[in-house]
């Protein structure tokens, strides 16, 4: 009997401002503006002081270091 597995993983962006649920709703699509790397986050932002984590699934390319990104468009 074989098992089929379902990996996910995770990438997180560290960014440098905080943003907040109203900025990224759970399941927001996010876009590098340079790389076209993109995925979906993981879960909404949050309105703590400490928010500049934002993780992501199904990830498509690489971003990169200090580019722009684009949410839902």
């Amino acid at each position: 009997m074989s098992a089929t597995l379902d990996v996910q993983t995770y990438t997180k962006l560290n960014l440098n401002n905080s943003i907040t649920a109203s900025d990224l709703p759970a399941s927001s699509f996010v876009k590098g503006k340079n790389s076209g790397a993109n995925g979906y986050s993981v879960s909404a932002g949050s309105d703590s002081n400490d928010n500049n984590l934002v993780t992501l699934t199904q990830v498509s390319g690489k971003f990169a270091i200090g580019e722009q990104i684009l949410i839902n468009g």
